[in-house]
């Protein structure tokens, strides 16, 4: 301690005052100085072989010789700055190691046991406090557990404020699943392979991607990546979320690819549009594809099918656009005689297969289907809701084109235009009202 703050120190006993000559656990601000103090002392050396968190330093090298040069130097730097080690707590040479929740041995690192035994044996947690210390630990291991942010969205919801906490199947099937990946979980940690793969691919509603290290024919995972879409980037066209795909999975594996030449698998064909763009988010991307050394190969989605299903994980995960689409669809069919009732809606969608579903990429919420914030109209119901729009109060049998933006602000379905081109052209009373006039033609 500086002799100016040893004095902020003090505290009361029975016995009189003391106060603390060297920094001690549980002041506010000692984890960040102590961390601080060691990244002075080895800062020169984290890329050299020394890493350092707190009272935690973990000495690597390729050869044996250079582990020694770097251990003699640690130890000198210690005793020269008054620090003292405890042997009890030191270890020379190891086979595998325990660092920071990790065991690490040679070509693998994955979650500490006694870690993942502290999560297996967690029981549900009973309120939004329990949930976050639950999410905190798991989370911390995110990097292992496939698709996460998905896996993971039915207990994250509960966090909401306007969301009433309430344990259901849903949660409980989320929890056990992060209960046995985590048991399963284990990553390639031999980052010099000669060959390092990406492997991406996009769905209507989320990118995914997988970094491997190619070793005797064979792929180890070295880190899995997978993000939700936003509601702006889910109207995309295909191929800017093929793009992007690739362009989050550079920028989550960096710290890995970063001057190395790597090779990228797709499920696009060709990126080769990205270059002809000259300014917006697409030029920024193809800007930074330069950045790295890259190959880029076309392979179908049955043959990336591992990185397609981290993907299509979060197919599920209805936006705040979704609920709102499906409450005013829900409202409306309630309150207008003419369209199906929120019960027949349900029962229809309960008959569409998982094959059907996946055909149409929507996605469910309260036993409503949803595509790009509108609710799916299955097709025994689509002259019912044409009929709405166009013949009744509402709809005031207006032409192709207005009755069709009226349609799509809450409703959507495959060939709409055509349907309700070919709904107007036979409406009867629109043909009556004809008035037989031409459009004046221009000059």
């Amino acid at each position: 301690m500086k002799e100016e703050d040893i004095a902020k120190t003090a505290f009361k006993t029975p016995t009189g005052l003391y106060e603390f000559l060297v920094m001690p656990f549980g002041l506010v601000n000692a984890p960040a100085t102590f961390q601080r103090m060691v990244e002075n002392l080895f800062g020169d050396l984290y890329w050299s072989g020394v890493l350092v968190y707190l009272d935690d330093i973990l000495i690597h090298a390729a050869t044996l010789e250079r582990v020694f040069e770097l251990l003699v130097e640690v130890l000198a730097r210690l005793k020269d700055s008054g620090l003292r080690l405890r042997l009890s707590k030191c270890s020379f040479l190891p086979n595998q190691i325990e660092y920071l929740g990790h065991t690490i041995t040679e070509g693998q690192i994955a979650p500490q046991s006694k870690k993942v035994e502290a999560i297996d044996a967690l029981k549900a947690p009973s309120d939004v406090k329990g949930l976050r210390q639950v999410l905190g630990m798991a989370g911390y291991y995110r990097s292992f557990i496939p698709n996460y942010a998905a896996v993971t969205q039915p207990l994250t919801k509960l966090m909401r404020k306007t969301t009433a906490y309430e344990w259901k199947e849903e949660q409980q099937r989320a929890f056990r699943q992060i209960k046995e990946q985590l048991k399963q979980a284990a990553l390639c940690n031999d980052y010099a392979a000669e060959e390092l793969i990406i492997e991406t691919d996009a769905s209507d509603y989320a990118v995914a991607g997988i970094l491997s290290c190619r070793k005797n024919g064979r792929d180890y995972p070295i880190e899995y990546m997978s993000k939700t879409l936003t509601e702006v980037e889910i109207r995309w066209p295909t191929r800017e979320k093929e793009a992007y795909a690739i362009v989050v999975a550079l920028q989550k594996f960096d710290v890995y690819i970063r001057g190395r030449k790597v090779t990228i698998y797709t499920d696009h064909k060709s990126l080769e549009w990205m270059f002809q763009a000259k300014k917006g988010k697409i030029a920024r991307w193809a800007t930074l594809l330069q950045e790295y050394d890259l190959t880029v190969i076309h392979k179908s989605g049955i043959e990336i099918a591992h990185v397609d299903a981290l993907s299509r994980l979060a197919k599920d995960v209805a936006t705040a656009e979704d609920r709102m689409t499906c409450m005013a669809v829900m409202t409306l069919t309630e309150e207008e005689d003419g369209l199906p009732r929120v019960t027949e809606w349900r029962q229809a969608y309960q008959e569409i297969s998982t094959v059907e579903r996946d055909r149409l990429k929507v996605r469910e919420w309260q036993g409503m289907l949803t595509r790009g914030g509108r609710a799916y109209v299955p097709p025994q119901y689509v002259k019912r809701v044409i009929r709405h729009f166009h013949d009744r109060r509402v709809g005031t049998h207006a032409g192709v084109v207005r009755t069709y933006r009226r349609t799509q602000e809450l409703f959507w379905w495959p060939r709409q235009m055509e349907d309700i081109r070919r709904y107007v052209g036979a409406c009867l009373t629109c043909q009556r009202r004809r008035n037989g006039m031409e459009r004046t033609q221009g000059l």
